[in-house]
């Protein structure tokens, strides 16, 4: 039973019913999977202001939330899996989840396998669902972050391939909020539908050394809206890669050593609009739309290469590019932006120049 109140130190798993409301002042900490066990279940309340974690190597789930439904967690304290998921939601429907300043959600950060803090596959989307049911609702993970988040890879996951679909997903990380891997994929939605990231200014979504701070590969109806800081340790800031439908804001920061935004192939309608600073650092571009359709891009800020093109349209379809801010790059008498299409791949385009596009030569 877990409608209860915790102000001790348990060391045995706690194992929920429907409408339980569990609060946790002191700790909850298991030596095997699945600290707290909600599976198929509906309406558990969760306010951690202590600890719950796994504690040996090896055992994943924190808090186990298989096809549960309607979980909401409260965190200002820790939520640790010694290895995989502090928080496991493989087919979990209409999930609310609060990590508030100074909460920790955590997959062992320390450790190169330890993958998710927060997620699994096909939230939203659920095969197997409460009560045996095959009826998705279709609402899956709603995230308020205002703490820490941390994992080894796959730090939020939705999903690594096409049957993974998690569907409208919600990530607020807030000011002071940090989403973090140690390794790649501090945001991981493959193929999600209905997906929206709004990081603020004073939030951070990062890698430690890989590629990927948020990888949409396949997803559809995107809204990103970033004033805060996206930084892979590598390669790819937003790597949206068949995507389609993409709104994406920046005011903020967005760096990666290469292809910070790598937008290939997208099809519908792609709006870009940037008034911060959107820039790579040691190869690649600034901005790839290789193959895309439907492209936009309106830039009041910064969008830099040091290595050769800043926004390189290669083989799209009629984009259009309006510039009031600074695109350059500083590389010696290389293309700032590249229209290179060809008549099977690609036709046209557009550019209204207000602002400088430069290269280091000083040539336009």
């Amino acid at each position: 039973d877990c409608n209860t109140t915790v102000t001790a130190a348990l060391t045995e798993q706690l194992s929920c019913s429907d409408n339980d409301t569990l609060t946790v002042t002191g700790s909850i900490s298991y030596n095997n999977q699945n600290a707290v066990l909600l599976q198929k279940l509906d309406g558990v309340t969760i306010t951690n202001s202590g600890t719950i974690q796994t504690t040996t190597d090896g055992n994943s789930s924190a808090i186990k939330a298989q096809s549960s439904l309607n979980l909401t967690v409260t965190n200002s304290g820790t939520i640790l899996a010694a290895e995989d998921y502090g928080i496991k939601l493989i087919e979990a429907e209409k999930v609310t989840i609060t990590n508030e300043a100074g909460g920790t959600i955590k997959a062992t950060p320390a450790s190169s396998g330890s993958l998710i803090a927060i997620g699994g596959t096909k939230m939203g989307n659920c095969g197997t669902c409460l009560n045996e049911s095959t009826s998705s609702t279709g609402i899956g993970l709603t995230l308020y972050n205002y703490g820490t988040i941390d994992a080894g890879g796959r730090t939020v996951y939705g999903g690594s391939a096409s049957g993974h679909t998690s569907k409208k997903t919600k990530i607020y990380n807030y000011n002071g909020g940090m989403i973090d891997a140690t390794s790649s994929s501090a945001v991981k939605f493959q193929y999600a539908e209905d997906f929206e990231l709004y990081n603020y200014s004073g939030a951070t979504i990062q890698t430690g050394t890989g590629n990927f701070a948020i990888d949409l590969k396949g997803a559809s109806t995107i809204t990103i809206d970033n004033a805060g800081t996206i930084k892979p340790g590598a390669a790819y800031g937003i790597y949206c890669d068949v995507c389609s439908n993409l709104t994406l804001t920046n005011s903020g920061d967005i760096e990666a050593t290469s292809d910070t935004l790598f937008l290939r192939d997208m099809t519908g309608t792609n709006t870009i609009t940037n008034s911060g600073t959107i820039k790579n650092t040691s190869s690649g571009r600034a901005i790839q739309f290789n193959g895309s359709t439907g492209v936009t891009f309106e830039n009041t800020g910064t969008v830099e290469s040091v290595t050769q093109v800043a926004v390189d349209f290669v083989d799209n379809v009629r984009p259009t590019l309006k510039n009031w801010g600074t695109i350059k790059t500083t590389v010696n008498k290389s293309k700032v932006v590249d229209f290179p299409q060809t008549d099977s791949t690609g036709t046209g385009g557009t550019v209204e120049n207000y602002g400088t596009i430069i290269a280091s030569t000083g040539s336009t």
